[in-house]
């Protein structure tokens, strides 16, 4: 018996009984058995308890093991020799049953780091219309006015402007219309398309043209946080979980946890110029390491693959605005810039115009890191002749300095849309820099030279600025002209804030005249209405003294105000008044006159103090409302509510929000504050205690309040009649009392 179980258990564990190994998908297992430790990496406890193969000096885990431990170097789902993974060491505790893993950064796995902006909230064009006016006229008898209208709605602006003067040479009104033009912006795609008038280039590196026609154009300022210069690469990388801190130029721009192993940020915020970026990575360990990147950036340069475009067709207007203004000949134009690579954007143009034809390209490029240098190049053709324009510059700018180079050169009969006509003989050269200093302020130089057949001008300017003492502040102008009629112009003067609202200035002039003097004293009112007031005693080259003198009444329907002046001949005098008519939201109002973009706050409540861009914007009127008339378009804004000057008896269920309005729209931000039935109750128990701090009071249909110290509870919504229980640590009693009692409330047990 005992024989032939020993012959059965032979034949269980012989060769031919095992079955198949199945075969590995990343590398052949070790032969040896399983056991199971606790992970270390990088001298950090990742809590994971993983299951390894093999010998101590042969370790294998399996790949998602691996990549739940932050190793990305695997491939696969098998089991994976530790010491095939580059970078990769470890040692097996048995004792304590600790794996302890030292890996580069490299073989594990990578987070990507956005530098997002600020989200903004849904606010929608709103449909509406407004009518921007302003008026003057002075004590001979001239007078004029600017009108405005303007139409706007999701589906883009409509507006027009006219201009009427007379004057006391000419008793007949001067009419004029100014620009009319329908703009619809997308700024999903960033482009704007103009209907009507219009400003474009005309053919050349510099030149612009006034039009009528259309116009579609890339204006990356549509979509504000859109990258669209070149960026620095910014990658770093740690062996444990760490905190990213991102400075540029000394300012933190972000911090960021990330976990162990590569990192990239992206979307970096940049200014022109040079300047450096510093990445401060702190482990969980408290180790700190420092990475420094120079950089120079410039908006002047698109990203490798961005493209913008504008391309116009319509009639050239002549003598805009001025006597013999008309349309003229049609003409057609086109300009694309493209990005090349990181140090390269291309540019090239085309414009032709009755018997002119323009075109021209232009590279820009990055010099290392030094400065940005363009080069642009123009040919023209008119009525036979042909010319040719060319211009090279150099700029580089940093905190503390700026300097630049502009050489331009004509040659032959050089002519653009613009009804410019230039010769050969004509070259300009530019230079100058600025300089800033805590110590010895700010200085600007810069010198001109112009040259041509008929004339050769040099001119020189210079300007000097320092604080002086915690209040006062210098300043020094100078510009020299060396023509067929030079001359010396120079201002030195002081500017002395008195208050938050008020300051003076004391000026010294000189020109060709000789020598004159001014000292003004002005104060301002609210941000939003007030009186300004403002006074100037001057003194001219001929020692005559004048007196001058005004206020300005600034109200939320306008602005009215006069101006008086006195010298030893005369007194003159003059009044103004501006502001805007205005129909959004369903309804009209006065308005002072609008700029750009506007919004108009609705809170619902009268008196409640807002905000915009952390600076007083003022208060809301008796509908509750404000409107705010000078928002930059396209730009984010925040417009906040001053919620510590919203008493108990108010709630507002927002604050903030942060708005983007387009073009030259309007847009509505509610932001409602309703007025709510308070109460401060003292709840009692009857034997004059009161009820425990961390009670809960229970009402039917509104939420559960909790109880603070002293048996005080704070209410909102009430009835007039109140009743409520109060659960004390699973025992009950129930209160009532009438809506304004002072009385303590006593709770009746249940």
């Amino acid at each position: 018996m005992a024989g032939l179980l020993l012959a059965l258990g032979l034949l269980a564990v012989s060769p031919g009984s095992l079955a198949p190994a199945v075969p590995l998908v990343v590398t052949e297992q070790p032969a040896a058995s399983e056991t199971y430790a606790q992970a270390w990496v990088n001298g950090v406890d990742t809590g994971s308890v993983i299951e390894l193969f093999g010998s101590e000096d042969d370790l294998a885990a399996s790949a998602s093991d691996l990549k739940m431990l932050g190793i990305d170097a695997v491939a696969g789902d098998g089991p994976v020799r530790l010491r095939s993974i580059a970078g990769l060491a470890y040692h097996l505790d048995q004792a304590t049953q600790i794996l302890k893993i030292e890996v580069a950064p490299s073989a594990m796995g990578r987070s990507e780091i956005a530098v997002t902006s600020a989200q903004t909230d849904a606010v929608f064009p709103a449909w509406g219309g407004l009518f921007n006016y302003s008026a003057y006229g002075d004590d001979t008898g001239n007078i004029g006015a600017t009108g405005e209208l303007r139409l706007f709605g999701p589906f883009g602006t409509v507006s027009s402007g006219v201009l009427v003067n007379r004057n006391r040479e000419r008793r007949a009104l001067d009419v004029r219309r100014l620009e009319t033009r329908y703009v619809f912006e997308n700024p999903g795609s960033t482009q704007r398309l103009t209907i009507g008038d219009f400003i474009g280039p005309d053919g050349s590196a510099n030149g612009a043209i006034r039009a009528a026609g259309v116009q579609l154009a890339t204006d990356f300022t549509l979509q504000p946080d859109l990258v669209t210069m070149p960026l620095p690469q910014l990658t770093g990388g740690n062996g444990v979980p760490s905190t990213v801190d991102l400075y540029v130029n000394g300012v933190r721009r972000l911090t960021q946890d990330v976990k162990a192993g590569q990192f990239a940020v992206s979307g970096v915020p940049m200014v022109d110029g040079a300047g450096q970026v510093s990445l401060l990575v702190r482990d969980a360990l408290g180790r700190e390491s420092v990475q420094q990147l120079s950089f120079y950036s410039s908006r002047q340069l698109l990203r490798p693959g961005l493209t913008a475009m504008s391309a116009q067709v319509g009639l050239l207007r002549r003598n805009a605005f001025a006597p013999g203004d008309r349309y003229g000949a049609g003409f057609a134009s086109g300009t694309l810039r493209h990005g090349i690579s990181d140090r390269l954007t291309a540019e090239g143009r085309l414009a032709v115009a009755g018997t002119v034809q323009v075109a021209g390209t232009s590279l820009t490029s990055k010099l290392s890191e030094f400065g940005i240098m363009m080069i642009s190049s123009d040919i023209s053709h008119s009525n036979g002749a042909t010319g040719a324009d060319a211009t090279i510059s150099l700029r580089r700018d940093d905190p503390r300095m700026s300097a630049f180079v502009v050489a331009q050169k004509r040659f032959g009969k050089f002519e653009t849309l613009a009804n410019q006509r230039f010769v050969g003989d004509d070259w300009t050269l530019q230079a100058g820099g600025a300089w800033r200093s805590p110590i010895l302020g700010g200085l600007s130089l810069s010198a001109t030279v112009l040259h041509s057949r008929r004339s050769n001008t040099r001119i020189i300017a210079a300007s000097w600025s320092r604080p002086i003492g915690d209040r006062l502040s210098a300043f020094i102008n100078v510009v020299e002209t060396r023509a067929r009629q030079s001359g010396l112009l120079a201002a030195v003067g002081l500017t002395l804030p008195l208050s938050n609202r008020s300051s003076a200035v004391v000026q010294a002039s000189h020109n060709i005249q000789g020598l004159s003097g001014q000292a003004s004293w002005a104060r301002f009112g609210e941000v939003d209405q007030g009186t300004d007031l403002r006074t100037t005693l001057s003194m001219t080259p001929d020692r005559a003294t004048s007196l001058g003198g005004g206020l300005t009444f600034r109200g939320r329907s306008g602005e009215i105000g006069g101006d008086v002046q006195i010298d030893r001949h005369r007194a003159a005098g003059r009044v103004f008044a501006s502001g805007a008519a205005l129909w959004v939201g369903g309804r009209p109002e006065l308005a002072t006159a609008v700029g750009q973009s506007f919004v108009v706050v609705q809170t619902g409540q009268p008196d409640i103090a807002v905000s915009l861009e952390n600076r007083p914007a003022g208060r809301t009127r008796s509908d509750g409302s404000l409107f705010l008339p000078d928002l930059p378009a396209n730009a984010i804004a925040r417009i906040a509510l001053d919620y510590d000057g919203i008493d108990f008896e108010h709630e507002a269920a927002k604050a903030e929000v942060l708005v983007r309005t387009r073009g030259a729209g309007g847009a509505v931000v509610r932001l409602p504050v309703r007025r709510v039935r308070a109460a401060a109750i003292h709840i009692m128990l009857p034997n004059g205690q009161p009820v425990p701090m961390g009670s809960i009071l229970i009402r039917t249909g509104h939420p559960d309040d909790m109880i603070g110290y002293d048996g005080v509870a704070y209410l909102t919504d009430i009835d007039q009649n109140v009743a409520a229980q109060v659960e004390m640590g699973g025992e009950r009693c129930g209160i009532s009392f009438q809506q304004g009692t002072t009385d303590a409330v006593i709770c009746h047990p249940l």
